[in-house]
């Protein structure tokens, strides 16, 4: 696969009890988790309908969108907490709340993306947690480790009336929790141009 490809990762918690961490906020929506795979089909379905209605659109890079699926709720086959899983890129991780299952589906699609189709820019479309503030939940939020990707995101959400807030790039931050984590294996090196 071509390393110039678009890429989508959207979080789809079709059904969202919080597992058996349940939520605290019984007036929440079960269903409002599925929100970034919905866009995500959506912007995908509107540029393959686009590029087949005036062949000028054409596709220069191939497409791909991994919808990140899931059910959290409780029966005999849900994760718990202090539970071990080992993610697509290989890196094990521990379960701390049944609640943030959507880093978990999303973290497998951004790595199937990179890993097994090439991918190397990735949008990801996810509903956020209350964790973000005020701002986040009545704009969308922006994070991302490219400053030019960030502005281009900014400039659609003013362009679309969707405004977009930017989130602050904090790798560091993390280097205590990953610092215990296994790390995973490197990534395949990129297909060869056609």
């Amino acid at each position: 696969f071509p390393t110039r490809s678009f890429c989508g990762a959207g979080k789809g918690i079709v059904y969202d009890t919080g597992g058996l961490s349940l939520k605290g906020d019984g007036g929440r929506l079960m269903k409002d988790d599925m929100t970034g795979a919905a866009g995500v089909l959506g912007a995908f379905t509107l540029l393959g309908t686009l590029a087949a209605r005036d062949p000028s659109l054409e596709l220069r890079a191939p497409l791909f969108a991994a919808l990140c699926l899931a059910e959290n709720s409780i029966g005999p086959r849900s994760y718990r907490p202090d539970d071990i899983i080992q993610m697509h890129s290989g890196l094990s991780v521990e379960v701390t709340d049944t609640d943030a299952e959507g880093r978990f589906v999303v973290g497998d699609g951004c790595s199937f993306l990179a890993r097994e189709r090439g991918c190397r820019t990735i949008i990801d479309a996810a509903t956020l947690t209350g964790t973000t503030g005020f701002t986040a939940r009545h704009h969308g939020a922006v994070m991302s480790n490219d400053a030019r990707m960030e502005r281009l995101c900014l400039e659609a959400g003013l362009q679309s009336g969707e405004h977009m807030v930017p989130m602050v790039w904090l790798p560091e931050a993390l280097s205590s929790a990953m610092s215990r984590c296994t790390p995973p294996p490197p990534p395949p090196p990129p297909p060869p141009p056609p």
